[in-house]
């Protein structure tokens, strides 16, 4: 069988399955229903409109939905039973499938693409229809959003639309990352489990080391405050991360490289890599130890360091979140009984709208005061019978699409993208260096998605 042909035979295949699932009745029509509701409100501000929108939400419903707890495409082989052994094969094989930021690295033939996801660094050799795009053929560089699944043991082929954003440079591409993670987190590392494993690790790791820094998982203290302590937490982090590598990291990258036989010149070299020109690596080199340069990216916002009070929160799963009016909510919980109804109802839309009251928040809130804040929301939402254990869920996921946590901005990330990120902030910083230079320093580039 032909590419050409075995591409064909998958397509209509596949469009069997979705037709399927339009046509079904009972629980798979409710499943498909409340999936594509709540796809489509989270995928107002991405880049997918109109049908093209409504088609990617029915395509990845195929596999990240559920339907009596089971796969889409497990509940269509299960009504199937008349499918042959390598439909069924084909069939199981897309739930392999991911969505991805691909970039095309090669053209093997007319068919045949050689493509990475940017997102993981994995390769795939990919095959397209001769007609997919007759007017806008795949260029060797371009990068495209969309969905890969298995066509066969060697070939991967595409699925729903797919969004292309052409040739990119490095500092474009980083916002079109940020934008995917923004908009679809939950595919971040889809075809990398270990990558998404390594990073949610790192997750747990930043909070626990943050218990034990600051000694609980709540601090208030003023922005100016705040900022200094966060920047000591910084480099005892990064102190812990020398240690744990036996390095010394009072010595600074000149001593180092001495101390391996290399030279400045070697050293100048990778940093220009990473896209540092000769003056800044001159002066890195020199002058900044390791432990500086490896600090981490937790910090204060810069709209919060001259705020009065601000208070930032942990969690294993959720990280850190900073929130100028947590103590506010602290007090009016300590004094129900004397705020008044009308000023208890402002107040708890107010909060439970507030995109930064993340439901962990919440969640530490209910363990730690469950009483005052009970008597809270039933007052604010003039619900009499609220219970802080039954209902505490169903009010979050009025305002959250999803309760389950999304990895923060302050994971770990894949090094080639950490790398990518400096790389984009060195460029975008260098043209505005100049102007900023006579009137204040320029600020410290953020690594990760952030």
């Amino acid at each position: 069988m032909s590419l050409t042909e075995s591409l064909a035979q998958a397509g209509h295949l596949r469009q069997q399955v979705l037709d399927a699932l339009l046509e079904a009745e009972g629980t798979a029509a409710v499943a498909l229903e409340t999936y594509s509701a709540q796809k489509m409100a989270q995928l107002s501000q991405s880049a997918y409109k109109g049908s093209d929108r409504t088609e990617f939400v029915l395509d990845q419903f195929l596999t990240a939905g559920r339907i009596d707890g089971q796969s889409p495409l497990d509940w269509y082989l299960s009504q199937h039973a008349e499918l042959s052994a390598q439909a069924r094969s084909q069939i199981q094989s897309w739930q392999q499938g991911f969505l991805g930021l691909f970039q095309v690295m090669d053209q093997r033939n007319n068919l045949t693409f050689e493509v990475m996801n940017w997102l993981t660094a994995k390769r795939y050799a990919l095959g397209v229809f001769p007609a997919q795009s007759p007017a806008r053929p795949l260029q060797v560089g371009e990068v495209i959003q969309g969905h890969l699944v298995p066509l066969d043991s060697t070939l991967w082929m595409f699925t729903g639309p797919q969004l292309r954003l052409g040739k990119l440079g490095e500092a474009k591409l980083a916002v079109v990352i940020g934008s995917f993670r923004q908009n679809h987190g939950e595919f971040l590392y889809g075809d990398a489990p270990d990558l998404l494993a390594a990073a949610w690790a790192s997750v747990e790791r930043s909070h626990q080391s943050f218990m034990d820094f600051f000694g609980g998982p709540v601090v208030t203290l003023s922005g100016a405050q705040l900022h200094r302590q966060l920047e000591d937490f910084q480099a005892h982090l990064a102190q812990q991360q020398i240690d744990a590598s036996g390095l010394d990291g009072s010595k600074t990258l000149q001593d180092l490289s001495a101390e391996a036989g290399q030279s400045t010149h070697e050293v100048t070299s990778r940093l220009a890599a990473l896209g540092l020109d000769a003056q800044a690596s001159e002066r890195l080199i020199s002058e900044r130890s390791l432990a500086q340069m490896m600090r981490p990216t937790l910090e204060l916002p810069p709209s919060l360091r001259h705020a009065p009070q601000v208070t930032v929160i942990t969690d294993a799963r959720g990280g850190q979140v900073f929130l100028e009016n947590y103590q506010a909510l602290c007090q009016t919980l300590a004094q129900i009984d004397q705020t008044p109804p009308d000023q208890l109802q402002t107040l708890a839309q107010a909060y439970l709208s507030d995109p930064n009251f993340k439901p962990f928040v919440w969640q530490q809130l209910a363990e730690a005061r469950p009483e005052a804040l009970e008597q809270f929301l039933r007052r604010g939402l003039n619900q009499p019978q609220f219970e802080l254990h039954r209902d505490l869920a169903s009010l979050l996921a009025q305002s959250w699409d999803d309760l389950r946590p999304q990895l923060p901005e302050t994971a770990s990330v894949p090094l080639h993208l950490h790398e990518l990120f400096q790389r984009a902030v060195a460029k975008v910083g260098a043209p505005a260096a100049s102007k900023q230079s006579r009137n204040k320093r320029p600020s410290r580039s953020k690594g990760g998605f952030g």
